[in-house]
């Protein structure tokens, strides 16, 4: 073949010389970077070595060796100002590659799976078998897995994975982030998930049932169980989970909260759940903290644009047609942030032109617009052009 064409064909698909040079490195080399592939990257080089001890020491023996093959190939490494140091992959194209990769390889996956992952592996493998890619067809557009084998083997049947994360799930009967941020696996898990083992729902239900009953919403937690609410999946999974139990957590949350965000998080499980507005009985008290939130002094516009966005979706799913001209006065409050906004730009663009005019003729001199410079240029060319005429 002719050396340009086989240089277009490389260029045309890359893919094909990575899954040369990957099949043919050694055993530990691979091992290590598909290790790497089931970590939220960029990692740190001893969280990257941990994860490979788990499931291969003789390839963790070897991780020095292994790293001196795959950087700059695979991965680039930095060193933070803390004087730790990373790994990541050397493009997006490359983690993609590296995926998929894993994906005809599952039984790594698996591996990994069934030697304790940290949550951080697990929220990865969660990510993978989660996802869908757009394919054309005859009739369209149709979505499909993007990682069909790591869905089979770890989500469709979650039992390897949802063992983990109960390991991982504090046992304090209390709510607290990390035993949110768990949580939001479990669910996630749920939502997708095509069939639970009957045992492990059971274990499930037992330990998030009495944190979930008493949970209320606080500052300190709210963003994780956000996360929660505002996922209609998994709003929908947290509810399947809890059965009963659930209108305890609802009824506990709804007399907790205080704050628009707060009010937003209920009404997105209402309309998870196609709960009807009347079963609200937080309504009255939304209503009643209305003149607060616009009263409230707010960070910047786009921070105001939010909060005028989630009030409006309160209001809409309640059909509070007397509230609806609160709307006006969020708007005035927007149009007048915008002003001020533009104002400060104005103010500053003014200040720039102060500061280029009083700067001394000795810089000012070398200033030269593009137009005299463009001009210079060329009266210099056609003086060269006459002398040599």
């Amino acid at each position: 073949m002719d050396l340009t064409l086989e240089l277009l064909e490389v260029l045309d698909n890359p893919a094909g010389v990575w899954e040369s040079v990957l099949t043919n490195l050694a055993s530990e080399p691979r091992m290590s970077l598909l290790v790497l592939t089931t970590c939220a990257t960029p990692v740190s080089l001893v969280e990257w070595q941990s994860a490979l001890a788990r499931v291969s020491s003789e390839a963790a023996q070897r991780f020095e060796a292994s790293l001196r093959v795959l950087d700059d190939s695979f991965v680039s490494t930095s060193r933070l100002q803390s004087r730790i140091h990373m790994a990541d992959f050397r493009n997006p194209s490359m983690d993609d590659f590296c995926a998929t990769y894993l994906d005809r390889n599952v039984g790594i996956a698996i591996t990994v799976a069934s030697h304790e992952p940290t949550l951080s592996q697990i929220r990865r493998l969660i990510q993978l078998g989660s996802a869908f890619v757009e394919q054309k067809s005859q009739g369209g557009r149709t979505r499909q897995r993007q990682y069909l084998n790591i869905y089979e083997a770890l989500i469709a049947d979650p039992a390897i994975l949802m063992r983990r994360l109960l390991e991982l799930l504090p046992k304090e009967p209390t709510p607290s982030r990390k035993f949110l941020s768990v949580v939001q696996s479990i669910l996630t898990l749920y939502s997708q998930a095509r069939y639970i083992p009957d045992s492990v729902e059971d274990i499930v239900k037992a330990r998030l049932a009495p944190v979930f009953r008493e949970i209320k919403f606080d500052s300190d937690i709210n963003y994780y169980l956000g996360t929660i609410l505002d996922a209609f999946p998994m709003a929908q999974a947290l509810s399947d989970v809890l059965g009963a139990d659930f209108e305890s957590m609802y009824s506990s949350l709804s007399a907790s909260a205080a704050k628009l965000t707060d009010f937003d998080s209920l009404t997105n499980v209402c309309l998870a759940l196609d709960r009807p507005a009347q079963n609200a009985d937080w309504a009255e008290r939304f209503m009643e903290m209305t003149p607060d939130w616009l009263d409230e002094p707010y960070a910047d516009l786009d921070d105001l644009i939010v909060n005028r966005d989630m009030y409006s979706k309160v209001v809409e799913y309640l059909a509070l047609d007397s509230d609806l001209e609160r709307t006006s006065d969020w708007e005035e409050m927007i149009e007048s942030a915008e002003a001020e906004a533009r104002a400060d730009a104005a103010a500053r663009e003014r200040e720039e032109e102060d500061d280029w005019s009083t700067e001394p003729p000795s810089v000012q001199e070398h200033r030269i617009p593009v137009d005299r410079e463009s001009q210079r240029i060329d009266t210099m060319f056609a003086s060269l052009r006459a002398s040599g005429s």
